[in-house]
């Protein structure tokens, strides 16, 4: 049993398409108070320009760890993955722990994660983001690395169902060819946020759309598109979402070809208590 207040804190996951180096002011002009931030592929000479810019225009960010990002060179390295935050807020970046799970997770430098203090600072939430590997859905070797860091992303996120727990990815694969994902959402240790909102019979419409999003809504069996941008939570971070929306129309604004996901969390206390036995 806990008790959250979230204060209607407004979230979004962005695939920013390599561009993350010549449009930080963009990011700035966003409406969310929290933007996590995929494929940003920035330089690492470029990462103190970036930050000070966010910073000038009242945001902070919390990269994930340096790693190479070109398939070609062994020379290109840079953050691949971020999570900005408007200032006001009190955010705490993940610690370093000795955990091999977590240390698996810093390594692999597609991953980030901060603590948001609520509540007038007696409690938190936390929020991650992770960007799969390029290839997992059609190669075997991409695909077991993939699996092996969403599930370690997944274990970090269900450890503590009293704390709710907000991972936004990018995965590089649809979850219904993921077994982690599959297993996880079929027991209840993770909920696909906008799967368990969907109201339509043929499931949520694809995020994915090659050569760029045409149309603010993606039909389902549109010729190269995929559902491979999620929310995963844990019950508790799934309880507290007040609104989840697909963001159509900044793709089509900003020649997108990921569809960018907001959710917005509720403004008042709520008491959440999760029974995870089976009825008899």
């Amino acid at each position: 049993h806990t008790t959250t207040t979230t204060h209607g804190l407004h979230i979004r996951l962005v695939n920013i398409k390599s561009g993350l180096r010549v449009k930080p002011d963009w990011v700035t002009r966003l409406d969310a108070d929290i933007v996590c931030l995929t494929e940003c592929d920035l330089p690492e000479y470029a990462v103190w320009d970036v930050s000070n810019t966010l910073r000038d225009a009242g945001w902070d960010i919390h990269f994930a760890n340096p790693t190479n990002f070109s398939k070609t060179s062994e020379r290109c390295f840079g953050r691949r993955a971020a999570i900005a935050y408007r200032n006001t807020l009190i955010a705490t970046p993940a610690i370093t722990t000795d955990d091999p799970n977590t240390h698996s997770l810093q390594h692999s430098g597609r991953w980030a994660e901060i603590a948001v203090t609520v509540n007038d600072g007696s409690d938190t939430v936390s929020i991650g983001v992770y960007y799969g590997i390029s290839g997992a859905s059609s190669s075997n070797a991409a695909c077991k690395a993939n699996e092996r860091l969403i599930s370690n992303a997944c274990l970090r996120l269900a450890a503590d169902d009293s704390v709710p727990y907000y991972l936004f990815t990018d995965a590089n694969m649809s979850p219904d060819k993921s077994d982690t994902i599959t297993t996880l959402t079929r027991n209840d240790t993770v909920v696909d946020t906008f799967a368990d909102r969907c109201q339509h019979d043929e499931g949520p419409t694809p995020t994915y759309q090659q050569h760029g999003v045409k149309t603010e809504v993606i039909p389902h069996n549109t010729a190269h598109t995929s559902r491979i941008d999620l929310l995963l939570t844990n019950q508790a971070a799934n309880a507290s979402i007040h609104k989840a929306k697909y963001r159509g129309d900044i793709a089509l604004q900003n020649a997108l070809d990921h569809i960018p996901l907001d959710i917005w969390l509720h403004d008042t206390k709520f008491d959440y208590t999760y029974n995870n036995t089976v009825p008899t």
